[in-house]
């Protein structure tokens, strides 16, 4: 990561000294760091956490400078400067990091942060779940040990671990330290005094890595009952050696609070000292607020990625995006920052049980209610759907908190899993789908508008009830194991658009495929707009009178039978010809080709030469008579004494 040449951006109150920016007047608090990688702008939070003069931990506001967009677009460490209410400086920092390499976070602590208490530890412990909410961009690394000391001459010292030695060696690009629970203990408590310097000795030891590590301290969680030696009385004696150390250390550390962020959290501390999974989604995500800065203003689509803080509830890596996981009765998710504009809030959840109610309240848990439904019961709780809550016409910015109540489920049963919230839900508008199962689960609950988010390789046949848009939006759809179909149940004929993107097929059916069941059930339209395809779109058997149409391309493989109509959109037919490029795998193969309609002016038409097999290719030059310079062409091959379903000509 670039560190020279520090850019000050609206600095105030400075002067340089020695070719380095400093601050004109001693630091009343702590830095305030933020991280980014390139080309994806954060904000430095609007809060610092302090203590007042009779130790009481405060939180202030911070009316931060102008901060230029350019500095996202370059690694590098950037100051910033802002004010308190009190109008104390307050230094900010934007650590950009390069778009090409993962961002290495060591959680450095104790048994808290390695996991007692927590279920499956190695899944949910904080910096699992910490890592699921900051994305593939980051590597987070637990290094906690149990029963771990801050003092060097502790009963346990942390310096004296082999996780210490390891956390070096990670060369990590940012630390966060969590000690200081164990040094309550009677047996510590008396060899306290040197605690502030040896937290120095070790903020210094990260800071003195190559990778000159961002590094953020926190305050150890509540204590909400003694255990272990270990009480909330002896605490309140440790956190201000904790600021003391931050100032102390004069390098620009953060300091983390997580104390009063579990204040209201003891159901989630089973032992008194120990939060259990659910406790440790709670610091996680103050974690990563502290890390990625003040939450943005959410005005449109958004991944869960941007709730703001959750209840009972877990980080869960699902499929490469973000999902919240074992949701109790009255569990809640926040949203800060929300530009409502009257729109219906969607969400794509599992809920495996029934009358589960969702309230949606403006503010946080107990803020004015402006939206609740009864849930629509999920097959299971390994099945989602789209559930659709109407919002009283709530517009401008908002908090928002959502929470789920079912009064016969107990504290600890799951009733929601819920892996999307869009406040911004337009039912004339495509859907985004970001992975399989929310394509999957888009086509089961009938909406015939969707839009891929990102590439989706099927993991399943997606069988079509209704007619239906696929936007490709640029990313790939991949059928390479499965294909689009039709369900035979449906009744009718489906139309399906595919459009904008690209489509990899190597399935032995191809990409799309109905079966010969479909003749009695009307067939299957298929229509490709701007489709860069790869593969086979039928290697056999597209239902009778299918017709597939094509705009703007020429890269697809068709199967056709003499049920079949080939349309090509805007032909430049200037040459007075149409050349096709394929198989016709037997003789007396007759083409027609009518323009403008299917039952148009017939104006070309041709006895086909065979290629011998129908992996032999072959171009195919057709004469056309009496037409413009761009037509619609219609095309039809037939066979006397050829079934409907007989594969006569690959198109290429």
């Amino acid at each position: 990561m670039k560190t020279k040449n520090m850019i000050p951006v609206f600095a105030i109150g400075m002067f340089i000294v020695g070719g380095k920016n400093v601050l004109a007047t001693p630091e009343v608090y702590s830095a305030v760091n933020v991280v980014s990688i390139e080309n994806e702008q954060v904000q430095l939070p609007n809060e610092i956490v302090s203590l007042d003069n009779k130790t009481i931990i405060v939180k202030e506001k911070i009316q931060w400078d102008n901060v230029e967009d350019y500095i996202f677009s370059q690694a590098g460490s950037y100051e910033v400067y802002g004010k308190t209410e009190n109008n104390n400086k307050v230094k900010g920092i934007i650590n950009v990091f390069p778009k090409n390499q993962k961002i290495k976070v060591a959680a450095v602590g104790d048994s808290i942060t390695y996991g007692m208490n927590v279920e499956r530890r190695t899944v949910n412990s904080y910096p699992n779940q910490l890592n699921y909410r900051l994305g593939t961009d980051y590597e987070v690394e637990n290094f906690g040990h149990s029963a771990k000391t801050l003092l060097s001459n502790g009963d346990k010292p942390y310096l004296k671990s082999p996780q210490y030695k390891k956390s070096l060696a990670f060369s990590p690009n940012v630390v966060v330290i969590q000690l200081g629970t164990n040094d309550t203990k009677k047996q510590n408590m008396k060899k306290i005094e040197p605690f502030v310097d040896d937290y120095v000795s070790l903020i210094e030891s990260y800071k003195n890595l190559s990778t000159k590590p961002v590094v953020y301290i926190s305050l150890p969680p509540h204590v909400f009952k003694p255990a272990y030696g270990i009480t909330q009385e002896k605490l309140d004696d440790i956190l201000p050696q904790i600021f003391e150390a931050a100032k102390k250390a004069d390098i620009d550390v953060s300091i983390i609070d997580n104390f009063t962020e579990t204040d209201y959290a003891a159901e989630l501390v089973p032992d008194g000292v120990h939060p259990n999974a659910r406790g440790a989604a709670i610091l996680a995500n103050n974690v990563y607020y502290n890390l990625k800065g003040e939450a943005p203003i959410i005005g449109d689509r958004m991944a869960l990625n941007d709730y703001y803080k959750t209840y009972g509830g877990l980080n869960v890596d699902k499929s490469g995006s973000l999902e919240i996981q074992n949701l109790a009765t009255n569990n809640w998710v926040s949203f800060k920052n929300v530009d409502l504009d009257g729109r219906d809030l969607q969400l794509f959840a599992s809920v495996p049980y029934d009358n589960t109610k969702v309230i949606v309240r403006s503010g946080d848990e107990k803020g004015t209610v402006i939206g609740e439904k009864i849930l629509a019961k999920t097959s299971g709780a390994k099945d989602y759907s789209y559930q659709t809550v109407p919002l009283n016409g709530v517009a401008g910015l908002t908090d928002i908190t959502i929470t789920f109540e079912r009064a016969k489920s107990n504290k600890s049963s799951e009733i929601v899993k819920l892996a999307k919230a869009d406040f911004f839900y337009d039912s004339e508008k495509p859907l985004d789908v970001s992975n399989f199962q929310e394509l999957e689960t888009a086509v089961k609950n009938n909406i015939s508008k969707i839009k891929l988010g990102s590439d989706i390789k099927l993991a399943k046949k997606i069988e079509l009830k209704e007619d239906t848009t696929i936007d490709l939006n640029g990313y790939t759809l991949d059928t390479a194991n499965y294909y689009i179909g039709k369900d035979e149940k449906s009744g009718k004929r489906i139309e399906l658009s595919l459009s904008n993107g690209n489509l990899l097929g190597k399935y032995s059916n191809g990409s799309i495929y109905s079966s010969k069941s479909t003749k009695e059930n009307y067939g299957l339209n298929v229509s490709f707009e701007n489709i860069l395809f790869a593969g086979k779109v039928a290697q056999t058997n597209f239902s009778p009178n299918t017709m597939i149409i094509e705009k703007g391309q020429n890269q697809l493989v068709h199967a056709l039978s003499s049920s079949n109509t080939l349309v090509y959109t805007d032909v430049d037919t200037s040459n007075g010809s149409l050349d096709l490029y394929g198989a016709v795998p037997y003789t007396n193969t007759y083409i027609t080709i009518r323009k403008g309609t299917e039952n148009g002016e017939v104006v070309g038409e041709k006895l086909l030469d065979r290629t011998g097999s129908i992996n032999k290719d072959a171009t195919h030059s057709i004469p056309l008579t009496n037409v413009s310079e761009q037509e619609d062409l219609f095309i039809k091959v037939e066979r006397k004494g050829t079934n409907g379903y007989t594969e006569l000509m690959r198109v290429k």
